[in-house]
């Protein structure tokens, strides 16, 4: 389609298969349900409506398992880069941008720049050898938008401050081995938490499960204490 830029298209034949449907009927529902099918950001939503259509097919009991062998981060990697680059000309204009960030970064620096400041962070400090190429990567505002849709990346009411710790040594801009790693040390944490015995006396509904647990016995009630007297928390 040539409205769309090369990945966009890439990402529409995945989720095509995905969802065993043809581009062509996807795109039909698409129009289907807009009130005017000429509405601004027409190639955008158009991304946005097949991955989500596509992440609700992958949101199955063995998520973990395409996690882990890397094909689900590919994929919803993807998703960010055609939604952040839907057409030729925003591909292009990004890619302009980036080229110019890297030209200003190759100017020397400055006397108090050289020193690594006490606000810079460490955080996949030690995957730098893996993220310094010129594969394409993911800027803040599709980041955030895909944690609305997909809450595994990023919990969207934290995602610009979880974007700013993943991109801290970056310059501002998400790598594939960085989000690859932080999805697998995600769904690790829920497997964990999900795996922790039910306090008693407390039930859960089938998606809930323990946080953080304070203390270190899990059968004593929580006691609230007001004025002089206690009461169950």
């Amino acid at each position: 389609r040539k409205h769309l830029s090369s990945i966009a298209n890439y990402v529409l034949h995945q989720c095509s298969l995905t969802l065993h449907r043809s581009v062509d009927d996807l795109v039909a529902d698409f129009e289907s349900g807009l009130k005017n099918a000429a509405l601004d950001n027409y190639s955008r939503r158009l991304v946005e409506y097949c991955s989500l259509q596509a992440l609700q097919s992958l949101t199955s009991p063995d998520l973990g398992d395409t996690l882990h062998e890397g094909s689900l981060g590919r994929f919803t990697f993807d998703m960010m880069l055609a939604w952040e680059t839907p057409t030729p000309s925003d591909q292009q204009i990004t890619m302009e941008s980036i080229s110019k960030e890297r030209e200003d970064r190759k100017e020397p620096l400055g006397a108090n720049e050289a020193v690594m400041g006490d606000d810079t962070s460490l955080f996949y400090s030690d995957m730098m050898p893996l993220l310094v190429n010129e594969d394409p990567t993911v800027g803040e505002d599709a980041y955030v938008w895909f944690g609305s849709v997909f809450p595994l990346a990023c919990d969207v009411v934290n995602a610009r401050f979880t974007f700013e710790a993943l991109t801290a040594t970056t310059a501002n801009r998400l790598h594939y081995p960085a989000y690859d790693k932080f999805l697998k040390e995600m769904d690790k944490s829920f497997n964990f938490l999900q795996s922790l015995p039910t306090p008693t006396g407390v039930e859960f509904a089938e998606d809930e499960f323990i946080l953080h647990t304070e203390g270190t016995a899990g059968t004593q009630r929580v006691v609230r204490h007001i004025g002089t007297g206690s009461w169950p928390g």
